[in-house]
């Protein structure tokens, strides 16, 4: 596989950067597409201002793109397969992969450059379940995505519907890191999902320091996306017929 010949190219790539440029680097290639400032430095959970130092300096390097002026200006990794690689190497599991690879060919090739590419795809694969699933694992973070553009720091019942649908999500085979990558892309609405994003945090193998509130809360959630999955093991256990 292409990336796979690269492997070693990639990892040194990333040593080469320093602790901060390699930080604001990640946070880039998980964004995928051109992102501000801004958007980089939620990501990246750094100042602004050292987000836009680093930013210069990752230009100059090459590392990064950069379109637009002034304060429209957005960066993205100006190899794309950089980002490809980095998902596949965090994304556990086969569906995982199925659905970083839909998604890097949504943001890699335009609507013109797919038309031309799709009569062409081997469609030998399509009747794998693992294909299938990692195509509704996509199109479920795509309506997640969709519903947290939307979503009112204010709203209570919309911080409810978050509380429901992520552990279903997670239960589906969706990826922990790309969820809180969307949690943590607006800082007002991941104030207002805290105990959520803790969470997730939690259960993504990091070591969370927030208020005693904010963790009991956390942990009713980890439970509660705890027993959403053993639910969702045992249908799939009572489906499989007897041997």
């Amino acid at each position: 596989m292409l990336i796979d010949d690269r492997t070693e190219y990639f990892r040194s790539h990333l040593k080469a950067l320093g602790k901060t440029e390699r930080r604001i680097y990640i946070a880039v290639l998980n964004l995928w597409q051109h992102s501000t400032p801004g958007e980089i430095a939620a990501r990246a959970r750094t100042d602004v201002r050292v987000v836009s130092t680093m930013l210069g300096r990752l230009v100059e390097r090459g590392a990064l793109v950069v379109k637009g002026g002034g304060r429209k200006r957005k960066y993205a990794a100006a190899e794309p397969l950089y980002c490809i690689y980095y998902k596949l190497r965090r994304g556990r599991g086969k569906s995982a992969i199925v659905e970083n690879l839909i998604r890097f060919m949504s943001v890699f090739y335009s609507e013109e450059e797919w038309a031309q590419i799709f009569p062409s795809v081997n469609f030998d694969g399509m009747e794998s379940s693992t294909l299938w699933h990692g195509l509704d694992v996509a199109a479920a973070m795509d309506m997640f995505r969709s519903s947290h553009d939307v979503f009112e720091p204010d709203d209570d019942g919309m911080i409810r519907n978050a509380l429901q649908l992520i552990p279903e999500l997670i239960a589906a085979g969706a990826s922990v890191h790309e969820l809180l990558e969307i949690l943590l892309s607006n800082a007002d609405k991941a104030t207002a999902l805290n105990p959520l994003v803790a969470a997730l945090r939690q259960h993504a193998g990091e070591v969370v320091q927030e208020p005693n509130e904010t963790l009991q809360v956390a942990a009713d959630i980890r439970k509660h996306i705890r027993e959403v999955r053993q639910r969702k093991l045992d249908s799939i256990t009572r489906a499989i017929p007897d041997a």
